[in-house]
């Protein structure tokens, strides 16, 4: 108790609150293989939301090498990672129980036409079970299971060449997920020869789901892309939007490691797409994301293994950023939650950003070495600091709709601060944060619903929880650094 209380000098943990994550835990062993998935929802737990302490590719709770092979998170207490392996265990075997007999997870509801047509939007039939394979392959379920293949099954017999972004961005992370599904080989090794996918035709289908993503954004002659499909009318504000666009960049990035490359331009055009999205000013605020500690000599000091990363160093005046977050599609015709910024789309800038700049930071290109790099830190630092400011641990700042998309808000999140390779965002300690509220809002049959995201919302939102806790990023950029290029900028990163 003592190392748990000094590992969180902020947190004020409600004791009913614990009671209930032990108890879910102790559970998990209960958990009947008859069982099958349903029952009441939960009743929700009283909204810890930035309460926990006053204000709010692989993983690190298993005792093992995480991502690109940290050590473990030392700052990660072992009851959050024993209640958090109990909590993927029951999460896992519920979401392979939920499978449809037909082999996928059902359709995505609850989106009306764009541009006010009517009748049903389209319900993404990919979508889902392309998510459900990738969370299950991120929780090292081999790709042997029976649940797995009949899911890969009715992917290729029905779907392997999606209509829309979104399930070619997701089917794509799927399919690439297949090859190195353990993250065994570093990032920082992994070139085409180095990440090999099984034989069969993977390969070829990661390549040409790669090429169709990129033809969607062509063909739209955009930036970025969108959640439409073709023959939809051009919704409101444009056909491009920052979580679409987000979710083509992280299965971009999974096929680069794939030896499956992406051109520059594209890659450029996602930094000034994400750029554009970020709101021009805003409040002055503490910097929230340090590099780590140097010496003297700029070498990490003895000893020091980057505990609690990245905090500010002892002493000196705080760095002053701006509190400026990104929008969905930053517009003042658009709904506040929408044209504004809120958590998830700040994330997601920051992702993008990050994502791009370690691609383009290892490759000889022009428009990228010409770029203004000072701006495209300070944009990463200032989203940073607004996610600061705004912080909420079960929420989703700025958004005020129907769908508030709590889990998906952390993943998000999950996906910017591991590329990042922080533990710490200000004074928030963010995975323990977001573990705890997941393990404490898990239903006793092992799923999660927040009740503010599409149908099927159990299935969705266990996902997103899975990949949370399971910190599915972690290594997709094979450095630590805010800043990329190691722990220090590469030379023609650094502004001129």
């Amino acid at each position: 108790m003592r190392t748990l209380l000094r590992r969180f000098p902020y947190l004020v943990v409600p004791i009913a609150l614990l009671a209930t994550a032990l108890l879910l835990t102790r559970g998990t062993r209960a958990f009947a293989d008859g069982d099958t998935p349903g029952g009441e929802k939960p009743a929700s737990p009283p909204d810890a939301g930035g309460a926990m302490g006053g204000d709010g590719m692989e993983p690190g709770m298993e005792g093992e090498p995480q991502g690109d092979g940290d050590e473990e998170d030392s700052d990660t207490p072992v009851a959050t990672q024993q209640r958090g392996e109990a909590a993927v265990a029951k999460g896992v075997k519920w979401l392979k129980q939920r499978q449809q007999p037909d082999g996928t997870w059902g359709l995505i509801e609850g989106n009306a036409l764009y541009g006010g047509g009517k009748g049903a939007g389209y319900k993404h039939p990919a979508g889902a079970t392309a998510l459900a394979l990738y969370t299950l392959l991120k929780c090292k379920e081999p790709l042997s299971d029976p649940v797995i293949q009949k899911g890969f099954k009715y992917l290729r017999d029905k779907q392997k060449q999606p209509g829309g972004a979104y399930e070619t961005s997701m089917m794509l992370l799927a399919v690439t997920a297949v090859a190195d599904p353990f993250k065994k080989v570093k990032a920082s090794e992994a070139q085409g020869e180095k990440v090999k996918f099984p034989s069969g035709d993977w390969r070829d289908w990661a390549q040409k789901l790669h090429d169709n993503l990129l033809a969607k954004r062509t063909k739209a002659k955009t930036l970025g892309w969108r959640y439409m499909t073709e023959g939809m009318s051009i919704p409101p504000g444009a056909n491009e939007d920052l979580s679409s666009t987000q979710l083509a960049a992280l299965a971009l990035l999974a096929a680069e490691r794939c030896g499956i490359k992406t051109d520059s331009k594209v890659w450029n055009d996602i930094v000034t797409f994400s750029l554009k999205q970020q709101a021009d000013d805003g409040p002055e605020w503490d910097r929230s994301v340090y590099d780590r500690k140097k010496g003297p000599d700029g070498a990490k000091p003895a000893g020091d293994s980057d505990k609690g990363r990245y905090a500010p160093p002892p002493g000196g005046k705080p760095v002053k950023d701006k509190c400026r977050g990104f929008a969905y599609i930053k517009s003042d015709t658009l709904a506040a939650d929408e044209g504004q910024p809120t958590g998830g789309m700040t994330a997601c800038g920051v992702c993008n950003i990050m994502t791009a700049r370690y691609i383009l930071s290892k490759r000889d290109d022009k428009l990228w070495a010409n770029r203004d790099q000072k701006l495209v830190q300070q944009s990463i630092y200032d989203g940073c600091a607004w996610l600061d400011a705004n912080w909420l641990t079960y929420g989703n700042p700025g958004k005020t709709s129907e769908n508030v998309y709590h889990i998906y808000h952390m993943y998000c999140c999950e996906r910017a601060f591991d590329l990042i390779g922080n533990n710490l965002i200000g004074k928030h300690y963010w995975y323990n944060d977001f573990a705890g509220e997941l393990v404490a809002r898990q239903h006793e049959k092992g799923f999660w619903d927040s009740n503010s995201t599409h149908k099927p919302g159990e299935v969705l939102d266990t996902c997103f929880a899975l990949l949370v806790l399971k910190r599915s990023t972690k290594g997709g950029i094979p450095y630590g650094s805010i800043t990329g290029g190691g722990d220090e900028p590469p030379e023609d990163n650094r502004g001129k």
